[in-house]
């Protein structure tokens, strides 16, 4: 995966004054996503008149901004050589018994709603032994796994997309889900995607995806807690 740098320099206009600077930038650079330009500002790869601020942090007009970033490029699809059951066959008809698939999302809002990586990377091991064929959906909140799997999962496809619309439509086609407390699983339960959400120290009767296609897991006792007291074994046995 090759990485381009991005080097972009403008001057926030006065009819953007009292905008966010997230909102601000994603009107000026209409080719970066609002969430990948939220990003490069909380990383400080976007500076304002020489500062770093935050996203939500309003502009006056007449700033200066300069953007200093990554950006890894677009990889075209490729097709995968996958071994298929043929159950049935004639002119007009073909049935195959296809590999079930499903999309593991790694992230959420906050640190303590998800597993460490090390967990997740034995529940993505697991699956594969039972089968499944799981891809990780990260987002740019997740960057930092993108290291991280290539060397703990080098054999598991990695999936990438910001735009909301293509990730719902994505999401509508795998068997399952598998996540913990956030957007992306609210996403993949709206769609109708059988889905197996974690949670910890949030409370699955407030903040649970809406559905009857929706699985939830949470620690042993049933309470909001630390993440970590649900056992990888709970979620397996949902499966």
């Amino acid at each position: 995966m090759s990485v381009q740098e991005i080097n972009l320099e403008t001057i926030i206009p006065p009819e953007h004054a009292g905008r966010r600077l997230d909102q601000s930038l994603a009107a000026l650079f209409p080719q970066h996503s609002r969430a990948r330009l939220q990003t490069w500002i909380r990383k400080g790869q976007i500076q304002v008149n020489n500062k770093s601020l935050r996203p939500k942090d309003k502009v006056e007009g007449g700033e200066s901004v300069c953007i200093q970033a990554t950006q890894e490029n677009a990889i075209s699809d490729l097709a995968q050589e996958i071994a298929l059951t043929i159950i049935h066959e004639d002119a007009d008809i073909l049935v195959i018994n296809k590999p079930v698939g499903l999309v593991v999302h790694p992230g959420a809002g906050g640190r303590r709603k998800v597993w460490p990586g090390e967990r997740t990377a034995e529940l993505v091991e697991l699956l594969i032994e039972k089968s499944w064929r799981p891809m990780l959906l990260l987002g740019p909140a997740e960057d930092e796994y993108i290291d991280w799997t290539a060397s703990h999962l080098p054999s598991v496809p990695i999936l990438r997309e910001e735009n909301l619309v293509t990730l719902a439509a994505v999401l509508s086609l795998v068997d399952l889900y598998i996540g913990f407390d956030s957007g992306v699983s609210h996403l993949a339960a709206a769609v109708g995607t059988r889905s197996l959400v974690i949670f910890g120290p949030t409370d699955p009767a407030v903040w649970r995806p809406l559905g009857d296609n929706v699985i939830v897991v949470n620690p042993p006792d049933g309470k909001p807690g630390s993440i970590e007291r649900v056992r990888l074994d709970q979620v397996t046995a949902r499966l």
